[in-house]
């Protein structure tokens, strides 16, 4: 049984870290490894599938405390619930396995067309004829390719190991840098930086905070060496230039 948190179509689980504003308190660290901050993990843990998180550093996010009333989302306990019961069914001699996707890219091919991040930019954008992005777009994430993601479930309901966990990564990419194609692509003038206040109201916190103003850096090592996964899309930014606005998904 291989499971995402993530729906019909795969969604980032990656926890994002943010600079310059409160977040929910500190949490112990969990025993499923989390991406963010400057954590370091390694290969290791039952099942040898934990994904391998490499040494990182988190660059400027958008750095603005949220507006007056702004309600924060409850802090939740460590680790994914939905995780630890998917992990733990391993120990009933089930083989379960969790891939934790980072920033979702191209066009899907079932109900659920889109993922969550990129297609949020680009209906603001439309809208507004200004593509934003907040603070200075210093902020990174990880990304990989729809299809790369579809690949991996494929290897992990082969072979993955029970109890087991990979991180869902192929490249990563700058939201100035992202929004920038976008720019590009949809015949826009220059991405813009936006002030968290109005990022909250366009999108709400969550979006907003975690999803567009957070940095989010993993390594999908596991998933490569274990699996003997070869992902082949490994640029967003290509990707957004030559197919965001194609009809036909991939």
């Amino acid at each position: 049984m291989a499971r995402s948190r993530n729906g019909p179509t795969p969604r980032p689980c990656s926890p994002p870290t943010t600079r310059g504003r409160p977040l929910p308190p500190k949490r112990p660290r969990a025993a499923t490894p989390r991406a963010g901050g400057a954590r370091r993990a390694r290969e290791g843990g039952r099942g040898g599938g934990r994904g391998g998180l490499r040494g990182h550093r988190p660059h400027g996010a958008a750095g603005h405390p949220p507006p007056p009333g702004a309600q924060a989302p409850p802090s939740r306990p460590p680790g994914s619930p939905l995780d630890r019961l998917v992990l733990a069914a391993a120990e009933r001699d089930i083989r379960s396995t969790v891939l934790c996707s980072s920033l979702i890219y191209g066009h899907g091919y079932g109900i659920s067309r889109d993922s969550v991040q990129i297609p949020r930019l680009v209906d603001q954008a439309r809208r507004s004829g200004v593509v934003r992005h907040i603070g200075a777009g210093r902020n990174i994430w990880s990304t990989v390719h729809i299809d790369d993601v579809v690949a991996l479930y494929l290897l992990a309901l082969a072979s993955a190991p029970a109890g087991s966990f990979y991180f869902v990564e192929n490249g990563e990419a700058s939201f100035a840098a992202m929004t920038g194609a976008i720019a590009d692509a949809l015949g826009l003038g220059p991405a813009q930086p936006w002030d968290i206040d109005s990022a909250i109201r366009e999108w709400g916190y969550e979006p907003a905070v975690y999803a567009l103003g957070s940095n989010s850096r993993v390594r999908g090592t596991g998933a490569r060496g274990q699996l003997g996964w070869k992902p082949e899309h490994a640029s967003v930014t290509d990707w957004i230039r030559g197919r965001l606005t194609a009809n036909e998904p991939g």
